[in-house]
């Protein structure tokens, strides 16, 4: 496990030249989504733990940060964000995990949001070279 000041533990995960530290639950999703090609941003294992401390500074937040307990997430670029869910609609039966994932009002639906990101503002920790150098 690599050293880190993240809420949960993590793994550095490298594929070809790319490395970063990854939750450990969800190291094994990302090395898999990378060596497919797919391309992430961002990703936890239980946003509503990592953003506790939000309700510190932002009581307003407490609502919002309570439902996301339990959820997992990873970012994607939107290119590469709409290629996995591609893949994945079309990677078996039309069944309840499909409606699931397709369908916004399902039961357990993925909440699926694509917003605006300037690639070109994102800069990368200086923890990331040394943990992966």
């Amino acid at each position: 496990m690599a050293k880190t000041d993240n809420v949960h533990p993590v793994r550095t995960v490298r594929v070809g030249g790319m490395c970063a530290e990854i939750d450990e639950q969800l190291a094994p999703v990302v090395e898999a989504l990378w060596r497919n090609g797919f391309q992430t941003l961002t990703s936890c294992q239980d946003a509503g733990e990592s953003n506790a401390g939000w309700v510190d500074l932002r009581p307003h937040m407490a609502v919002h940060v309570e439902s996301r307990r339990g959820w997992a997430f990873i970012d994607f670029p939107v290119d590469s964000g709409l290629a996995f869910l591609t893949a994945i609609a079309k990677a078996g039966p039309r069944d309840a995990f499909y409606v699931r994932m397709t369908h916004w009002a399902a039961p357990d639906a993925w909440a699926v949001s694509v917003k605006p990101y300037d690639v070109a503002m994102r800069e990368e920790p200086a923890s990331r070279s040394s943990v992966c150098g």
